[in-house]
């Protein structure tokens, strides 16, 4: 879609991809919660899970599940979210935001944290590359 920034990324922001296949693609995010938080999405701009055929729906599982094992690799994390929050994004694309957790931190003390926080910290493409880069 021409004015969707998720399906902008997809054609103009590579460096941020780390993995796709045919019909989904793993990127890590614009405006991270944390280190290593990263969304998996359709190539295909749908709003719900419900739209797309049972094969897209299978291959944005197996990234996700991809993309679970590759931080438990590079990151020294235990507990990752994953989130998809249909009622109340900013995109209008469907997305599942997988946001890795520190040992000692659960989710209420993520949700915590992001009432009281910026939910949207800088983060330079410089650092959004070489994070995509160690996940490749």
């Amino acid at each position: 879609m021409e004015n969707c920034q998720l399906c902008q990324a997809y054609k103009n922001e590579k460096s941020r991809i780390f993995m796709e296949n045919e019909h989904a693609f793993a990127i890590i995010a614009k405006w991270p919660l944390n280190e290593g938080h990263s969304m998996v999405l359709p190539k295909k701009h749908v709003k719900d899970l419900s739209e797309l055929p049972s094969e897209e729906i299978k291959a944005v599982m197996e990234l996700c599940e991809k993309d679970v094992a590759k931080i438990d690799e590079k990151l020294d994390k235990s507990t990752i979210t994953m989130l998809n929050s249909k009622g109340c994004r900013t995109q209008e694309h469907l997305h599942f935001q997988l946001a890795p957790l520190k040992k000692e931190i659960g989710v209420r003390d993520l949700v915590n944290a992001l009432e009281k926080n910026s939910l949207y910290p800088e983060v330079s493409d410089e650092q959004m590359n070489k994070l995509a880069d160690q996940f490749k």
